[in-house]
């Protein structure tokens, strides 16, 4: 028998003061040089990295950027907080950083080298260490994908056209260990992009003109090639409904794939000319597509496939890549024809052009999910026989959906480096046991999305 127990619980009423905390979102936008756009008010501070810089890429709390420089074979290291490098990572000569993936723990950066057929590892919790290992790909890596449970990465090898199989190389990023996915003579894969749930790659082939999918459980094909329409560009699947969208630069159309049959659903979709990139909002609700010969944008409605331009983009402004804020209200656009980065109001079409420091290819956003709502405080005083126990005990609301929240991270300081526990996206409760009396406790409370982005965070302190 279990020794008896007197178990008393005692509430104790305390004063809690629960603030959000502000964050900054920044727009990092690569042209001869960095341009941090604070997207409060788009004020801009540029900054030097190295030669021919890439698409920045951010880690999941937004507190450091990575930018590949190929004409430089460096990485530079931005702090978010504020915007200087604080490092600048040599990869090794000839190497030609193309393209950064960060894990979705924001451990470590792996580094697609496109002169070097191979993936560098930067040890990001290390001070940005590089591991002396690099990961073996194929030819002319374009970029690199990684599973929303960090477990793999996917690397489409857009390689010549020859005798050789166009492949796409299978990272376990537990190992290191590679697989190589043939797609054919005539394939070069130039894009992929993973489903929400991690089970499939969608390939999009850019001279075969056509989309095949590999199973992230076996990394071999299935099924047969997809048909699309002429030089698939890019792919964007939506975040809550098995719809996969393929744009391809040729046709100037968007073809619509069902991923749970992975058969096209309808007629391809027209939108401006010379479409190079699609991205879906963060609710799913809208596709945004930048059309570089057409000078425009175009907005695709999820629920019916019907398409509006955006009026007022600059004459020769060549639309290349796009990115949305976390709470899909601004759209930024890198033109590289115009110095100008144009910024459309997704409410109103408005647009707003921001002058740039050069000729832009690529924009990223500081990543983050919904801040959590109503977030209160109380501690509990559990009176047992032989001792007595002290609870916090947090409580916030279920979000509105226009983010999918998988799940809340409660920390114990403001640098959110001391993890207090996780909890599910069903889970609004938090209790922190074994305080002390008499002492004040902050706790910073994000909420986490599929790809483990966090929200800015919700400060409560708990006052005795």
């Amino acid at each position: 028998m279990k020794p008896f127990q007197l178990f008393v619980p005692v509430l104790t009423l305390l004063m809690a003061v629960s603030s959000q905390l502000s964050a900054t979102i920044n727009a990092y936008v690569t042209n001869d040089v960095i341009d941090i756009i604070d997207t409060s008010d788009n004020s801009v501070t540029p900054v030097p990295v190295g030669m021919s810089p890439g698409l920045a890429a951010i880690t999941p709390d937004g507190s450091k950027v990575y930018v590949p420089n190929a004409g430089s074979n460096t990485v530079s290291v931005i702090d978010s907080a504020t915007n200087t490098v604080i490092d600048t990572i040599n990869v090794g000569v000839g190497k030609a950083p193309f393209h950064i993936a960060i894990s979705p723990d924001g451990t470590k950066a792996y580094v697609v080298n496109s002169g070097g057929q191979d993936v560098s590892i930067i040890n990001i919790t290390n001070n940005n260490a590089l591991d002396p290992m690099t990961i073996p790909v194929g030819v002319q890596p374009q970029a690199m994908k990684i599973t929303p449970d960090g477990t793999q990465g996917y690397v489409p090898n857009f390689g010549p056209v020859g005798l050789t199989a166009h492949t796409v190389t299978a990272i376990n990023l537990a190992t290191n260990a590679t697989t190589s996915i043939s797609l054919g003579l005539v394939a070069r894969p130039i894009t992929l992009s993973i489903t929400p749930d991690g089970t499939k790659v969608y390939v999009a082939s850019h001279f075969s003109d056509d989309v095949q999918v590999i199973s992230t459980a076996s990394n071999m094909l299935i099924g047969l090639p997809i048909s699309v329409g002429n030089s698939p560009e890019a792919i964007a699947i939506l975040p809550d409904a098995p719809r996969a969208y393929v744009v391809s630069n040729g046709t100037n159309d968007v073809t619509v794939i069902d991923t749970g049959s992975d058969t096209v659903v309808g007629l391809a979709i027209p939108v401006g000319i010379g479409p190079t990139y699609i991205l879906a909002s963060y609710d799913g609700s809208k596709l945004y597509v930048s059309n570089f010969g057409g000078n425009s944008v175009s907005i695709i409605d999820t629920a019916t496939n019907a398409v509006t331009p955006v009026p007022m983009l600059l004459m020769n402004s060549r639309p290349f890549h796009l990115a949305l804020t976390p709470d899909d209200a601004k759209l930024y656009v890198a033109n590289n024809g115009v110095l100008f980065t144009s910024v459309i109001d997704t409410a109103t079409l408005a647009v707003t052009n921001i002058p740039a420091s050069g000729l832009s290819a690529w924009v990223a956003i500081t990543p983050g999910s919904e801040a959590v709502l109503g977030l209160s405080g109380f501690q509990i005083k559990n009176r047992f026989l032989t001792q007595t126990d002290l609870v916090n005990v947090l409580t916030w609301d279920a979000p509105p959906s226009t983010t999918t929240i998988i799940g809340y991270r409660i920390y114990r300081n403001a640098a959110l480096t001391d993890v207090a526990g996780t909890v599910g996206r069903n889970i609004l409760k938090f209790e922190d046991h074994n305080r002390k009396k008499n002492v004040v406790y902050a706790y910073y409370v994000v909420s986490l999305d599929e790809s483990g982005n966090e929200s800015s965070p919700t400060a409560i302190e708990i006052i005795p």
